[in-house]
């Protein structure tokens, strides 16, 4: 029997839809991954480049300079010398970087110059400096030497250190002489459980009242506080609260020898902990109160100071200047 015109019709407009949606699919996730991988060199060359950035100036603004902040710097490329923003000079082999050059992997810096690495046998390039290769050593002359290891040393990377059980000593590495109730670990030795080292052997460890053992040692348990071996229980005053071994004065108070005194903000403040700070707009005094924030022209009141605005800088007399 022959199918239907209207049913080949309709099967082909939905295989047509679901090719179309699949490749808009495509499309976007494509999109989302470009954009993904522009921010991540972004970032990467904005770290690489703000490491040899240079700091913010507040003098006149010379050309190819750009305003950062309250001052100016340099664009990226040119160096401040003189107050002028000059053209950083790369030497051969090298690039420029910031506001200054660095030589290029392979090449070291010599003062003003960039001078080719030559590693030495068992010796190789990484970015700007020679290294060994792992059981090689480097030396005064910058040539790799074998590792000599001592006796029950094993060689690691560039150098050597004592097999487990075995300590440093003079150079060698001696045995682990382990106490009863002691055991090894790595290059030195551990009392068990419940005993406690003293001088050369592990001691037993005695647990007082209101206490708990931890490991090689006890501490009270919460609310008491250690007094020579024992433990005590902790006493708060009126508007405290014990916490751990001690006690502390609720929020709104502040402790004064073995009591909480209430605290009282001045005006404009607000109690916080056991003190209190100044609301935004105003700062403290230095008699107990808060005294309003001005501003001076071209500047805003930020928190409990003032800043300049972008473009302008602060000066020695506390107002704010264009920066030309």
């Amino acid at each position: 029997m022959a199918t239907p015109v209207h049913n080949s019709v309709n099967q082909w407009q939905a295989m047509r839809a679901d090719r179309r949606w699949s490749v808009s699919i495509l499309a976007v996730a494509g999109f989302l991954c470009l954009m993904l991988l522009a921010g991540a060199a972004q970032s990467q060359t904005q770290a690489q480049s703000s490491d040899a950035l240079e700091a913010l100036n507040t003098g006149p603004m010379p050309d190819n300079a750009v305003i950062a902040g309250n001052g100016w710097r340099c664009r990226v490329g040119f160096a401040l010398s003189a107050g002028r923003c000059d053209p950083v000079k790369a030497p051969a082999n090298a690039i420029v970087a910031g506001n200054g050059w660095r030589c290029l992997p392979g090449f070291a810096r010599d003062e003003n110059s960039c001078i080719r690495l030559v590693p030495p046998p068992y010796g190789y390039i990484q970015e700007n400096e020679i290294k060994c290769v792992a059981g090689y050593a480097m030396q005064p002359d910058k040539s790799c030497a074998p590792v000599v290891a001592p006796a029950n040393a094993v060689i690691a990377g560039n150098g050597w250190r004592c097999r487990a059980g075995y300590e440093l000593s003079d150079g060698q590495c001696i045995a682990l002489v382990v106490p009863a109730n002691g055991f090894i670990r790595g290059n030195s030795w551990f009392c068990r459980t419940g005993w406690h080292r003293l001088k050369d052997s592990c001691v037993k460890t005695v647990v007082p009242a209101n206490a708990l053992l931890r490991g090689d040692r006890w501490t009270c348990n919460l609310g008491f506080r250690q007094q020579g071996l024992t433990c005590v229980a902790v006493v708060a005053p009126a508007n405290a609260t014990v916490r751990g071994d001690d006690w502390y004065c609720n929020t709104g108070f502040r402790r004064e020898d073995d009591l909480c005194l209430a605290v009282v903000a001045p005006a404009n403040a607000t109690v916080r902990g056991d003190g209190y700070v100044c609301n935004a707009g105003f700062r403290d005094d230095g008699n107990g109160g808060c005294a309003a924030v001005i501003a001076p022209a071209n500047a805003t009141v930020r928190g409990n100071d003032w800043t300049c605005n972008p473009g302008y800088a602060k000066t020695r007399t506390n107002s704010c200047a264009r920066i030309n």
